[in-house]
């Protein structure tokens, strides 16, 4: 398997879709571009806008869902479309304290909780920024300081069968 985004043109092409997405307002649940995306659907969306993900498969979560519950939604979902991913493409988890994030690494943080649960996503876009959706700003870049690394639980890069 190798990493899909070696590949410049792959990257410069989904890098495009990522940043179509600036300024769209946070809406839980939402999937429409410019209306409203939360940031599970605003990373699911993208890859299906991509031609890498055949479709979107969400049950209904709560906002708040972290704090009523142990499980790990987010988790649960990234399995879930690990399933509808286009033939040869995969998720690979990736050990962050010993290897550098690379452009398109999905980024899991678990924010606002004790429990640990990863309940924040975005996608790495190199040079210590990442894009994400949040309640108060919409779909943004945000640098990974300090604040973000406490609190990265996940890494899960994009890769494909390769030659």
């Amino acid at each position: 398997m190798i990493y899909y985004f070696e590949n410049k043109e792959n990257w410069k092409r989904a890098k495009e879709e990522l940043l179509s997405w600036i300024q769209t307002p946070y809406k839980h649940m939402g999937t429409v571009k410019g209306r409203g995306v939360d940031c599970n659907m605003f990373i699911g969306k993208t890859l299906v806008n991509l031609g890498i993900l055949k479709d979107l498969n969400y049950d209904y979560y709560p906002k708040d869902w972290w704090l009523h519950t142990d499980k790990q939604i987010i988790l649960d979902y990234v399995e879930k479309h690990r399933k509808l991913l286009k033939n040869g493409f995969d998720f690979q988890e990736i050990d962050f304290n010993k290897e550098n994030l690379l452009e398109g690494d999905y980024l899991g943080f678990s924010l606002l909780n004790k429990k640990g649960i990863i309940n924040h996503s975005g996608i790495y876009l190199g040079n210590d920024e990442f894009i994400h959706s949040t309640p108060k700003r919409g779909v943004c870049i945000e640098k990974l300081t300090n604040y973000w690394k406490r609190h990265l639980r996940l890494v899960i890069r994009l890769v494909k069968k390769g030659k």
